[in-house]
């Protein structure tokens, strides 16, 4: 049997442990797509910690077989289904803070740049704007 009806509460706890699931899945696609995306641009581009990275992937695949277990062979209880759910939820959101944090990151280095780059231009008026049009090249070149 799929789930044990306990006090007729069996419909939620399905509802949790299923939806849990469901965003679990989304939580591992997310994760991968960030990784493979996320380079190193101090490493010419080459990806950071691998080691990290598949431990951290390995543990949401793990998290999964562990919703996949207690609905297949647990007996879950609501409040077992409530800590599975409630712990995908909060899976997404170290993720959407993740995706954040590194945007930002990326906004702000940007912002430091065109910072240092405005101090060296005021410095020698011979440069013209060449170090703006090397910063611009730069920054495309970053961005892909």
């Amino acid at each position: 049997m799929f789930f044990y009806e306990r006090e007729g509460s069996w419909q939620m706890i399905s509802v949790f442990i299923i939806i849990g699931s469901i965003i679990m899945v989304g939580n591992i696609i997310a994760y991968i797509r960030f990784i493979r995306t996320s380079t190193d641009v101090m490493l010419s581009g080459k990806r950071g910690e691998p080691i990290w990275e598949n431990i951290g992937l390995a543990l949401l695949v793990f998290f999964l077989l562990g919703y996949l277990g207690v609905a297949f062979w647990g007996k879950p209880d609501l409040l077992m289904a409530g800590i599975l759910f409630f712990g995908a939820i909060f899976v997404s959101l170290a993720l959407v803070l993740l995706y954040h944090l590194v945007d930002t990151l990326k906004d702000r280095s940007i912002e430091v740049t065109e910072t240092l780059i405005g101090v060296i231009e005021a410095r020698d008026s011979n440069l013209n704007g060449h170090s703006r049009n090397v910063q611009k090249l730069s920054m495309c070149l970053y961005k892909y």
